[in-house]
């Protein structure tokens, strides 16, 4: 059995990331298997295989695998993923470059040994040339051929000699290095999935109706809203908000300013519905016609608010989505304007309903 190859992640890396490694290393990996640092025992490794990656959000991973009984070459290769890829495909392709990567060091390898092996010995160009006959005649002493002669007269072995053995293969002086290439992985599906990872901070316009001043009216407006959501659920929020009376004696118009701490509950990546308990304050203006009817009265009150409020949010979009919201309020008194000395004065309900309905946007 082939000694395993040895897959080390580094310590930031958890379990469940080590897994998608090494099952997508042992799925593409050709012979053997991939285990993690530490459970090989005793038994070397056929390979090292170091992966790091260059910070949290694994955009880039950098992998260098050593092989073993090689003269410690090592080969190296960087990853550079799209934001839009899963975190665990990422890791995926990780292991898959692994077993690429040890399967073509091997290779590599097997072919140098066999180009460094020593070339079959060729014989001299003059050594099967059969010995003269013993019972030829012996030449002449003085009519012994000379070098130039005898080369002229043997024309074949010169053509042998034109057939030179190969060089032999340079040695190495320092451990083969692959080339670092960078390689883009991109995925598989023609249009990648949507990102509904969680944002933040949130940004809403919306319109607004309520109670008005009294049991018999009722105001209108607009409403701008503003919001940080942490993961855990909890949300601060904010608003502002303007509306006017639909009565015409007194002419009413209000402004509002909120300020809240609230809960949200995830049902899916895209709705979620949440509860806030808020507190502010509130500018009543209202308007009074003389009785010349040339002029005309006004005044301002200030108020406190507080109130509790029911929301839903939908995102229809990665960073859009419409929200509403259900909300009662309370000033704590009752407001009381004179119309004229002969009538009753207006009233104004203690307590204030509103319904919000709105659009805005998660960055």
């Amino acid at each position: 059995m082939l000694p395993p190859v040895v897959v080390d992640l580094g310590p930031d890396v958890g379990r469940p990331q080590l897994e998608i490694v090494l099952d997508a290393c042992n799925e593409a990996i050709a012979r053997g298997v991939c285990v993690p640092e530490g459970s090989a025992g005793d038994e070397a490794p056929r390979a090292l295989a170091l992966a790091r990656a260059a910070d949290r959000s694994v955009r880039v991973v950098r992998i260098e695998v050593r092989l073993a009984g090689s003269d410690g070459a090592s080969f190296v290769r960087e990853l550079r993923f799209a934001r839009r890829d899963p975190v665990s495909e990422r890791w995926r392709t990780v292991g898959l470059a692994i077993a690429t990567l040890v399967g073509e060091g091997e290779q590599r390898a097997q072919e140098d040994a066999e180009a460094s092996a020593p070339a079959a010995a060729v014989p001299a160009p003059g050594a099967a040339e059969p010995a003269p006959a013993s019972g030829a005649s012996e030449p002449e002493p003085e009519r012994a051929p000379a070098p130039a002669s005898a080369a002229q007269a043997e024309p074949e072995p010169a053509e042998e000699e034109a057939e030179e053995p190969p060089p032999p293969p340079p040695e190495r002086s320092e451990p083969r290095r692959a080339r670092e290439p960078e390689i883009v992985f991109e995925p598989q599906e023609p249009e990648p999935p949507l990102d509904w990872s969680h944002r933040p901070l949130f940004i809403g316009l919306g319109a607004v109706v309520g109670s008005g001043f009294d049991g018999g009216t009722w105001r209108s407006g607009g409403r701008l809203r503003g919001g940080w959501h942490f993961e855990s659920g909890l949300a601060l929020l904010a608003s502002a908000g303007y509306a006017l009376g639909s009565a015409e004696e007194p002419s009413v118009t209000w402004l509002t300013f909120d300020a809240g701490v609230g809960y949200r509950f995830a049902l899916s990546e895209r709705l979620n519905v949440g509860a806030s308990l808020f507190a502010g304050a509130e500018r009543a203006r209202f308007e009074l016609p003389s009785a010349s009817q040339s002029l005309s009265q006004s005044e301002a009150r200030f108020s406190p608010r507080l109130g509790l409020a029911a929301d839903v949010w939908w995102r229809a979009a990665p960073m859009f989505g419409f929200w509403a919201s259900l909300e009662g309020s309370t000033s704590g008194r009752e407001t009381r304007v004179f119309i004229a000395p002969d009538r009753e004065p207006a009233r104004s309900l203690p307590v204030a309903l509103a319904l919000s309905v709105g659009f805005g946007f998660w960055l």
